[in-house]
């Protein structure tokens, strides 16, 4: 089972690597990318669980219970934080995360590291960095470096965006 969210752009890049990751069986829970702002956590824009992990009872029980929160901190802390600890800490589950580590990995890398991350063929781009930029990152190169990468319209993310600007 892959949950997938709409907080990011992509694919950038061809995505067998990651798909062929998820049909492996090396992991019962595979993550592009974690982050250790709060407590440490797998981000949950797009992560997958094998058959064991989605049939079992910490699974089931988050989805059976799941509240929404409006405000975003709040569902991020009980949510994607609480919930993916809960199956991190779990040792009948093994987790793999696609995305590099980085030398500060107390930072959230998929916005910090967002070029690298990129110019390494990571798929994906967080909407909320250019949107609104809450961590002030410089993103003036952002439609170059998506150019030089992939082969992603970068009209689709003109377009978006300029609804917000509205």
């Amino acid at each position: 089972l892959t949950l997938c969210n709409d907080s990011v752009y992509g694919p950038l890049n061809d995505m067998s690597t990651i798909i062929q990751s998820m049909e492996d069986n090396s992991c019962d829970i595979l993550a592009l990318s974690e982050n250790y702002e709060i407590k440490h956590h797998l981000q949950s824009y797009f992560i997958s669980y094998n058959k064991k992990v989605f049939m079992g009872e910490s699974f089931q029980s988050f989805w059976n219970n799941f509240k929404i929160y409006e405000d975003k901190a709040t569902l991020i802390k009980k949510c994607e934080v609480g919930f993916s600890n809960k199956l991190i800490n779990n040792p009948n589950y093994k987790t793999k995360v696609l995305a590099k580590r980085y030398d500060n990995a107390y930072l959230n890398i998929v916005q910090f590291y967002w070029k690298e991350l990129i110019e390494d063929g990571f798929p994906f781009i967080k909407i909320e960095l250019l949107k609104s930029n809450p961590l002030n990152i410089n993103m003036k190169d952002w439609e170059k470096v998506i150019k030089k990468n992939s082969d992603y319209p970068i009209n689709m993310i003109k377009n978006h965006l300029q609804r917000f600007s509205k």
